[in-house]
């Protein structure tokens, strides 16, 4: 049975959404979700032309980084939205459990997860984005000189692919304590722009 009951309607959802313009000035994005990276697969956002950079803090370290804004104030990272040139060594199939290990600092002991690829049912790497330059800065100077015209163009979320690797030294990766050896993955985001 399906709940058609709308939870925006709930006094204490619509004080929230007026505390947030209020305070921010800027509308509160109600389609956004938690998880899978804050994005579903087939997710959509329209995006207004506009590139800026921000400086700011992940995990404790400063970074500094270029987006793309879309409507409703929702800002893209441009080197997400890069993607990948090939999927060469990636998995798309969300079926295929990939182990990753980290080290567990309480237990003392090599601790084990495990991580799939989220992607839409209708997946199809050739509608994956291939920007005009791989070059980070070639590109972010492309959108902002107006030579890549990205105003009103649709950006989709494709999912999610995973790319297992192995630990070529030890190092803290994503909060978790990580050693020579172990398996890990590279997670990457696709996206479309069309």
């Amino acid at each position: 049975m399906e709940n058609k009951k709308n939870y925006l309607e709930n006094d204490l959802v619509k004080k929230f959404l007026e505390d947030y313009k209020s305070a921010t000035n800027k509308e509160y994005d109600q389609n956004r979700v938690v998880g899978n990276n804050g994005y579903t697969p087939g997710q959509t956002f329209v995006l207004t032309g506009e590139i800026a950079y921000k400086t700011t803090e992940i995990n404790g370290a400063k970074a500094v980084y270029w987006y793309l804004t879309a409507e409703g104030g929702v800002e893209l990272s441009l080197m997400a939205l890069m993607g990948v040139s090939s999927l060469k060594g990636y998995i798309t199939n969300a079926e295929e459990e990939i182990s990753v290990d980290y080290y567990d600092k309480k237990s003392k002991s090599k601790e084990t997860r495990t991580i799939h690829a989220t992607v839409t049912s209708d997946f199809d790497f050739d509608e994956v984005w291939q920007p005009a330059s791989r070059n980070l800065l070639t590109l972010a100077g492309m959108i902002a000189d107006g030579d890549l015209k990205l105003k009103g163009k649709t950006v989709t979320y494709l999912g999610t692919v995973v790319k297992p690797i192995i630990a070529k030294k030890d190092s803290e990766q994503n909060g978790e304590t990580v050693k020579e050896g172990y398996r890990r993955a590279i997670e990457t985001r696709l996206w479309s722009i069309e």
